[in-house]
């Protein structure tokens, strides 16, 4: 088994090389988790995805409720060009601060830099717990603490308060 894996923008690039190598490896079971990823396919790519892998089970997508990154670039915009979606098979965590929903984005505000200012305003508004909810150990220790003895788990978490390699 070959596991694809990677978190934020890894997770990203997790989706985009999964098609890649699960066709071109002579591995016979090939399996994608991105943990965080923020939206990555234009309406082609997701389709072509979502038909080849939407029903396998190959592919997931582990995202805290709470993390603003995987929420990124803003739904629901009908710019050209700026138009990126999640493949499916989504798992959500909860861990850490509620966040308010996302600036209201208007479809007729294509202008990427004042996008991306909203966003940025958005994250500086709601700074408290944002960094967090985003951490790889944060996303680790709550899949811990879903697990059948999150005691041994957690002290298997090397950089995330554990003492010993897993």
């Amino acid at each position: 088994t070959l596991y694809i894996t990677g978190h934020s923008l890894g997770g990203a690039l997790a989706v985009l090389a999964f098609p890649d190598l699960s066709q071109k490896v002579s591995i016979d079971n090939v399996l994608m988790y991105n943990f965080a990823g923020p939206a990555v396919g234009n309406s082609d790519f997701i389709s072509a995805y979502q038909d080849e892998y939407g029903t396998n089970r190959v592919s997931w997508r582990i995202v805290n409720t709470n993390d603003l990154v995987p929420k990124l670039p803003p739904l629901g915009l009908d710019c050209p060009d700026f138009s990126y979606f999640h493949v499916s098979g989504e798992y959500q965590i909860e861990f850490g601060v509620s966040l308010p929903a996302l600036p209201d984005f208007s479809a007729d505000n294509c202008n990427l830099i004042s996008i991306g200012a909203d966003v940025l305003t958005y994250g500086l508004n709601n700074q408290d717990g944002i960094i967090e909810d985003h951490k790889l150990c944060t996303y680790f220790m709550t899949l811990c603490e879903q697990g059948s003895d999150p005691s041994t788990c957690a002290e298997r978490a090397i950089g995330c308060g554990g003492t010993e390699s897993p």
